[in-house]
């Protein structure tokens, strides 16, 4: 029993640090000092069992429900943040009948990652007219992760980007492991070809395969 209490004592000291490293509401002093509290709760806490004292682990697991159900029922998704320009608007659209209208189509032309000229478009589309599909993968650095953008084509010329996108704030900076710890939220982005894979392949310099 023991070592199962160590055991979930040290799982929770590692995903509850990581959790306030990236979701501590102050910033700054409290995203070091918060993962560092509650570090230093669970080395007492094994400490505590290691002298045969289940008060200490007692206190830890109650501090992680608590943790856990902020983590579940605290957080909540917003629209209204100061976002970067890429993601400051979300894609919606109607349907009737054959014709498919899409808002907040992004279509910025791109020359750097913060030099660009930003469109955001109505288009019409023509379902019937649908004449294909393509898969797009855009790998930027590891050869396990990438990124997926479905195409549609049309045979009127038109294409349409549907891709989920990270919603990033102004200033934030990427971390892949901040994106399993809810550090982004999350938007359902169309956009252009020319835009999204282009800006990927020949603006941030990723491979992309279709």
């Amino acid at each position: 029993m023991t070592g199962l209490l160590a055991a979930v004592v040290i799982a929770g000291a590692l995903w509850g640090a990581l959790a306030l490293w990236f979701q501590s509401p102050g910033g700054g002093r409290a995203r070091v000092l918060a993962p560092l509290a509650w570090l230093a709760l669970a080395a007492a806490a094994l400490a505590g069992l290691a002298w045969g004292y289940r008060l200490p682990a007692a206190v830890f697991a109650a501090m992680l429900l608590i943790l856990l159900a902020w983590w579940i029922w605290g957080m909540r998704p917003s629209n209204d943040r100061d976002w970067m320009p890429e993601v400051a608007r979300t894609t919606y659209g109607e349907v009737d009948g054959d014709r498919l209208t899409l808002h907040n189509v992004r279509n910025f032309d791109w020359r750097s990652r913060t030099d660009f000229d930003a469109r955001w478009e109505t288009r019409r589309y023509d379902l019937s007219k649908l004449a294909s599909v393509d898969l797009a993968l855009s790998y930027w650095g590891r050869p396990a992760i990438a990124h997926a953008l479905v195409s549609f084509g049309f045979t009127d010329g038109q294409y349409v980007v549907f891709s989920v996108e990270i919603r990033r704030k102004r200033n934030d900076t990427f971390s892949e492991i901040g994106g399993f710890f809810r550090q982004y939220e999350l938007s359902v982005l169309a956009s252009a070809e020319e835009d999204s894979l282009r800006v990927r392949t020949n603006v941030r310099g990723e491979d992309g395969y279709l």
